[in-house]
């Protein structure tokens, strides 16, 4: 046997061999792979698939299968867009921040004339200012302040709040706490929003103040209509919004709440006394004076029980004034007061009845009360100042913050 046919001998079973292993379309394609090497062609072949990827530097025929990227090349390739794109991409954007610059700087100095209008407005259109304290570089200083942090927010209702705190800070020429607080107020406004002036605000009005006006369920509904109803949207119950007051060193939560009840009782008891009889009077007086109350017009009909009594006082403290100077002692005077006057005050359901005819929104307020933070709060200086200025931008309460800060 030549040797031309022991070489075609040996390619044979080669051939076999790669065919077993391989299979027919297996060898086919080694077959062109080499062919095609072999034609020094220069080529990159790229195929992304989810399961494979084969890269081929010569073969430029592709397969690509479902939601495949296939990308192929005989030279340099970019992907993505070009150098001179993103350049001009840049050039725009910068353009942009230039512009928006511009805009940005107009709405600054519109807003910092706006407020400062305003201010002049209330100064000497309206007087409620001391004009003599511009000549002040402190106060100056906190005006400016102020202008400031209502040209960054824009927001209205904090310009009213601040013009008002403003307003108050003028009339204060000397150095005090309450000039210090009220400083901080200014500082500290522009940094609460909406749900924090209000919860500050109904803690102000149930947990500080006493309305002396109120004497009877008409006027404590209207007091309540008028003060409390507009901030009742917008007190929140998220712990966050008393973590900022805290934050803001305008409030601290308690771990113990006030009751609502507790605080309309002790505030406006008078109204809501379910009354007492006469012979219970005369139990706790000595005989000798069973009609001292009666002379000097202590008692009378019971606001809700015509046929008892109670004392003519809106609550405790008023009602131990109005026996200061009658012929008792001083037990027999708490002993009236405590246990016959106090001790008939009405609980949460009588209070809620007596009221809801008047101020159906009373159940509501009971509600935002018990199931948020608010009835936790103890109040700042600056707090009480936030509180007075947003209650004289909502309900026009007005009353001398020094009643609260001297």
């Amino acid at each position: 046997m030549d040797v031309l046919a022991v070489l075609g001998v040996i390619i044979g079973l080669v051939g076999i061999v790669f065919t077993i292993f391989f299979g027919v379309k297996g060898v086919k394609k080694i077959i062109k792979r080499f062919q095609r090497q072999s034609g020094g062609r220069k080529s990159v072949g790229i195929q992304f698939d989810r399961d494979k990827t084969s890269t081929d530097m010569s073969d430029q025929s592709q397969m690509a299968g479902k939601a495949s990227l296939a990308i192929q090349s005989g030279g340099n390739m970019t992907i993505g867009i070009s150098e001179e794109t993103v350049k001009t991409i840049l050039d725009i954007q910068a353009q942009q921040i230039k512009t928006f610059g511009r805009l940005a700087t107009e709405i600054i100095n519109d807003r910092g004339n706006r407020f400062h209008d305003r201010v002049i407005d209330e100064f000497f259109a309206k007087g409620t200012g001391n004009k003599e304290a511009f000549k002040d570089p402190d106060f100056q200083c906190v005006v400016g302040s102020a202008q400031t942090a209502y040209a960054r927010s824009g927001d209205d209702d904090l310009a009213t709040v601040l013009i008002d705190i403003i307003a108050d800070r003028s009339k204060v020429t000397e150095r005090s706490r309450l000039q210090i607080a009220l400083n901080s107020a200014i500082d500290i406004a522009p940094k609460l929003t909406v749900e924090e002036y209000s919860a500050l605000s109904l803690m102000f009005l149930f947990g500080y103040t006493i309305d002396s006006q109120i004497d009877s369920h008409e006027s404590l509904a209207s007091f309540l209509k008028a003060h409390v109803t507009p901030l009742l949207p917008h007190i929140s119950k998220h712990i966050a919004s008393y973590g900022l007051i805290a934050a803001m060193h305008c409030g601290t939560t308690s771990p113990f709440t006030k009751s609502l009840t507790s605080i309309l009782i002790n505030n406006y008891g008078g109204i809501f006394c379910k009354g007492f009889s006469r012979s219970d009077l005369e139990n706790a007086l000595p005989r000798a004076k069973h009609n001292i109350l009666d002379i000097h017009d202590i008692v009378g009909p019971c606001l809700n029980d015509a046929t008892k009594l109670q004392i003519k006082a809106i609550n405790r403290i008023k009602a131990m004034e109005v026996m200061k100077d009658i012929e008792l002692d001083e037990a027999q005077k708490r002993n009236i007061v405590d246990n016959l006057f106090q001790a008939a005050f009405m609980d949460d359901r009588g209070i809620r009845s007596v009221i809801r005819p008047y101020y159906p929104d009373i159940d509501l307020l009971f509600d935002v009360w018990t199931k948020s933070p608010v009835s936790s709060l103890e109040l700042t200086v600056t707090g009480i100042v936030i509180a007075h200025a947003n209650l004289s931008r909502t309900t026009k309460f007005s009353a001398p913050l020094k009643i609260w800060i001297e």
